[in-house]
């Protein structure tokens, strides 16, 4: 372990493998002409191709939550030394806000920070399953059994 815990989250969800993306059903193209070009990489990548991009916005995690696949590491996958726990999650509708409220503690036997991340969907979608992250609170550095009130605020409509 290093100095200092990692205290962070993922940006994008690591699938378990390159077949479980919907873009890889389509790579590497059509070939379009039986002229010899240079390869970039790949399989059969020494012709013209024509790669037709479907995915649209089912990329990363909204790629893979609607066919139920599993990731290796989901979006807002926490990388720490320590463990915490969010509980008393609070709700109050104020004017245009959702304010939220959340205790996070540190659970585990190191320092470290947490960030609580709130996602919502649009009930008017296709498909409730896409999460949008709409905010997040960070905690200072919580020692080992230290606890921290977040307020998370998130505009209506947003």
């Amino acid at each position: 372990m290093g100095a200092e815990s990692p205290s962070g989250h993922l940006t994008a969800t690591w699938p378990r493998g390159y077949n479980d993306l919907k873009a890889a059903q389509r790579f590497p193209g059509t070939v379009t002409s039986g002229i010899a070009e240079p390869t970039f990489g790949g399989t059969n990548m020494t012709k013209p191709t024509v790669l037709e991009y479907e995915a649209r916005n089912h990329i990363d995690h909204r790629d893979l939550l609607p066919s139920g696949t599993i990731s290796s590491f989901p979006f807002g996958y926490r990388l720490h030394f320590t463990d915490f726990s969010l509980e008393n999650l609070s709700i109050a509708l104020v004017e245009d806000m959702v304010n939220l409220h959340v205790s996070v503690a540190n659970v585990g036997n190191v320092s470290g920070r947490d960030v609580a991340q709130s996602c919502v969907i649009n009930p008017t979608s296709d498909n409730l399953k896409y999460r949008e992250l709409r905010g997040y609170g960070k905690t200072r550095n919580l020692e080992p059994g230290e606890s921290q009130v977040l307020l998370i605020r998130i505009l209506l409509g947003s």
